[in-house]
């Protein structure tokens, strides 16, 4: 009888042995780093335990099915899931929290959330999950929020908040080059990279789905290739994705030259697992020209974005980008075609033309598409190794009108050599006609965390294909030249109207078909080797394949031709006191293939690549728990195997022996100091020009570098308690040293003067449902121009106001 009870119980035992079913993981920071002491639990199963000091977990739950799991930390609750377990022993995967949400300093007051980055996301910077101060590399990074409090609403006006960034041509809606273009660091660079992969534009770029802007600093080849970024640094917008719980807003918005605003944004959880996600961001925007209220840019955007995964250890984005819109405020391009001794002035400010008069009529019209297809999968293979597949199409398309002007001695426009000064412009047209720009994209990344002995790696390994077809078509043709201080000139007649018949009875000045493809293809690994917990190195390389199919370019076909490339990259990173201050150094560079040329002798050959090479030097500091990050450095960077005119030449031969030097420091401090203020300013000093180059412009300033000095700041403070909680009050502004434009022995130079920008706003948060926003931006109506090779006006004091319902 003893024995068969025995064994009775014996059974039982193990069946409620068999019946708690175990559940495993690990959580970590986004820096790869283990949440020790991490409370997870399990509901309704009231099962709890404590990550161990790897960060991995166990605990047990009574039967199969879904549970919610909570991960608490330092008192607050910073991760929650559903998760089904169906196995008897379920591995729920690596958990990865986001580092904010576990600093004890950045936890939310009173509903306040700052719009600052407190610790900058580095992930899209160097393809490996480093902290700031880890990161040998200078980098900006502004996040969405802080744009929607200052009532920014596209990402070429946001980028006044980055230190060392200056706008120099607006966004004219155009095939191919029709994006903004900004100077980083003396060099030309735009905005084509989304998510670290190419995401072509070809005009304004919506900020509606923007979750933050990062602009890398300095020449970036070795991880980004060299067909989407610039030798000053690159331009990366990171999207919102879908989230595991339902919110949403709807915003509208007007001011001053007619515009109009309506975005949404729905977030939606499509399944009790939270495993599918969706969200959709969608706006419409229009204003007009402040010159002439019919001249406008209307469009619309929306941008879907889906994330699903099957299980835990796997992740699949779908996105999608989509804009329509049709311009004709695209900014007055104001060129110089004459040397500036007949012209009679060197500053812009100082040609008799009036700031506000606008110079043609209605119906010179673009019509513009962009889209742009993202597919992602990430894997995880094991804890300590993770796998990033994207694919990414994009297309940007445009037919119409591009007025352009450029202003006329008077010597010149009347015939006699005697007349002084600069009264007449000449109008002319440059259109496409059915012009598309197609980038094709796949990228497969590996990422690593292991160690060998005691030091940890954090490595990369990636490949990388691009393929850019190009189908436009440019053609245009002068129109008339007017004196701009006649007051009875007939400024409507240069319109679209006019312009087409001119172009149907065949008068037309010149045509330019682009017709081409070019394909790379790359691999590319980086480490960053820790020698001690406040020491790491990083050392990385990129080899290339340039393939050019060949095509036309003008009237001229396009010789075929491949390349390869070696691109090094090395970064060294000390903490005298950890987490706190470092002190890096750097190697950077990038190129770009330069295609055939006609060497000395009349030889037709291959260019070299074209070289630049940084290095760079500085300290970065994180203070007050993480709430306030500086960066001071100083960097020097010399562009070698640069095409120049052979001196005696007059046949248009070349040689490829120029060099361009760009140097400078840059600060920037950004934070929460205390809660409720946040700060955010900068300042960029560069130094850039000619080292060996023709004559012409030896030893000058190239006109691309814009600016020597630069600085911006912006700070704000919201009220936590009281009766006037949620009421909030910013200031910012930008200033910009004068600068020539135009800078040459045969042209002489032409100024672009200095500015300064005053801008203010005032919000207002109610309950957490309402936001109500005022903004005055260039408060002191402030003349001033950007350009690159030319001058554009740019608007003067403006005003817009919004509201936004949240559910």
């Amino acid at each position: 009888m003893k024995r068969y009870l025995l064994t009775a119980l014996l059974l039982s035992f193990f069946n409620m042995t068999q019946a708690q079913l175990q559940v495993t993981g690990k959580v970590q920071t986004e820096f790869l780093e283990p949440l020790t002491n991490a409370t997870i639990s399990m509901e309704p199963a009231e099962r709890s335990t404590q990550a161990n000091e790897n960060g991995e977990f166990q605990l047990s739950v009574p039967e199969k099915g879904s549970y919610m799991l909570r991960i608490h930390y330092l008192g607050n609750q910073v991760y929650a899931k559903t998760v089904r377990v169906q196995n008897q022993n379920q591995y729920v995967g690596l958990i990865t929290v986001k580092s904010a949400a576990v600093e004890m300093d950045e936890v939310s007051v009173t509903g306040y959330k700052s719009p600052m980055v407190l610790e900058k996301p580095t992930y899209n910077v160097a393809k490996i999950p480093l902290r700031n101060l880890e990161n040998a590399q200078v980098y900006s990074v502004i996040d969405g929020n802080l744009l929607d409090q200052q009532l920014i609403f596209n990402v070429d006006e946001g980028s006044r908040n980055i230190t060392g960034l200056q706008n120099i041509w607006n966004a004219t809606s155009r095939s191919g080059d029709g994006g903004a273009y900004v100077s980083l660091r003396g060099f030309v660079s735009t905005n084509t990279l989304r998510n670290g992969l190419a995401g072509g534009i070809s005009g304004t770029v919506d900020a509606a789905n923007l979750e933050r802007l990062e602009v890398l600093k300095g020449p970036s080849g070795t991880l980004f290739g060299n067909v989407l970024a610039g030798y000053g640094g690159m331009i990366n917008r990171i999207t919102k994705k879908a989230e595991d719980h339902n919110f949403g807003s709807a915003s509208l918005a007007g001011g001053s030259n007619n515009m109009l605003r309506a975005q949404v944004d729905v977030n939606r959880v499509l399944n009790d697992e939270k495993t599918a996600l969706f969200r959709l961001n969608a706006a419409y925007n229009t204003e007009s020209s402040f010159q002439n209220s019919n001249l406008k840019t209307s469009y619309f955007f929306v941008s879907p974005t889906f994330t699903y995964s099957p299980n835990t250890r796997t992740h699949i984005t779908l996105e999608a980008e989509y804009t329509q819109g049709k311009s004709s405020n695209m900014g007055q391009m104001l060129g110089f075609s004459y040397p500036d001794t007949q012209y009679g002035v060197r500053s812009i400010k100082d040609f008799s033309i009036d700031y506000n008069l606008s110079l043609q009529g209605d119906g010179l019209d673009q019509d513009y598409r962009n889209l742009n297809l993202f597919g992602i999968l990430d894997y995880e293979i094991s804890p300590f190794i993770k796998s990033s597949t994207n694919i990414s199409f994009s297309q940007n398309y445009s037919d119409g009108f591009g007025a352009y002007y450029y202003f006329v001695p008077n010597s010149v426009a009347t015939g006699v050599e005697s007349a002084a000064g600069t009264d007449y412009v000449q109008r002319a047209d440059q259109s496409t006609r059915d012009s598309k720009k197609n980038y094709f994209q796949i990228q497969q990344n590996f990422n690593a965390d292991f160690k060998i002995g005691s030091m940890r790696n954090r490595m990369v390994l990636g490949l990388d294909y691009l393929r850019v077809r190009d189908k436009q078509y440019f053609y245009g043709s002068s129109f008339d030249m007017i004196n701009v201080t006649d007051a009875v000139v007939d400024i409507t007649a240069f319109n679209g109207t006019n312009m087409w018949t001119k172009y149907a009875a065949g008068d037309v000045d010149f045509t330019y078909p682009l017709d081409g493809t070019m394909e790379t293809y790359s691999a590319y690994v980086a480490d960053v080797l820790d020698l001690t917990d406040n020491f790491n190195l990083m050392a990385g390389v990129r080899f290339d394949y340039f393939n050019n199919i060949g095509g036309l370019v003008g009237a001229i076909e396009s010789g075929k031709y491949d390349q390869v490339t070696v691109s090094p990259k090395f970064g060294v990173v000390y903490q005298p006191i950890k987490s706190i201050w470092s002190v890096f150094g750097s190697y950077q560079n990038s190129f770009t293939n330069k295609g055939m040329y006609l060497a000395e002798g009349e030889v037709t050959k291959t260019a070299d690549p074209e070289f630049a090479n940084q290095w760079e030097v500085g300290s970065k500091v994180e203070l007050l728990g993480k709430r306030l990050n500086g960066t001071v450095s100083y960097y020097h960077v010399v562009v070698d195997n640069v095409l120049r005119a052979v001196p005696t030449s007059v046949i248009g031969e070349q040689v490829q022996d120029g060099t361009r030097l760009s140097e400078g420091i840059e600060l920037e401090v950004q934070g929460t100091p205390i809660n409720g203020l946040n700060v955010l300013a900068g300042f960029a000093y560069n130094n850039s020009k000619y080292t060996k180059a023709d004559a012409d412009v030896q030893g000058r300033r190239p006109g691309t570098a814009t600016s020597p000095y630069l600085a911006n700041f912006y700070a704000s403070y919201s009220m936590l308690h009281g009766k006037a909680q949620g009421l909030g009050l910013g200031v910012g502004g930008n200033y910009a040293s004068a600068y020539d434009v135009v800078n040459s022995v045969s042209m002489g130079t032409i100024e672009l003067p200095e500015y300064f920008l005053l801008n203010a706003n005032v919000f207002y948060d109610y309950r957490a449902k309402y936001r109500f926003g005022i903004k005055v931006d260039n408060i002191t109506d402030q003349k001033y121009w950007v350009g690159w090779g030319n001058a554009v006006p740019q608007k003067l004091r403006s005003f817009a106001a919004s509201v936004t319902y949240k559910f």
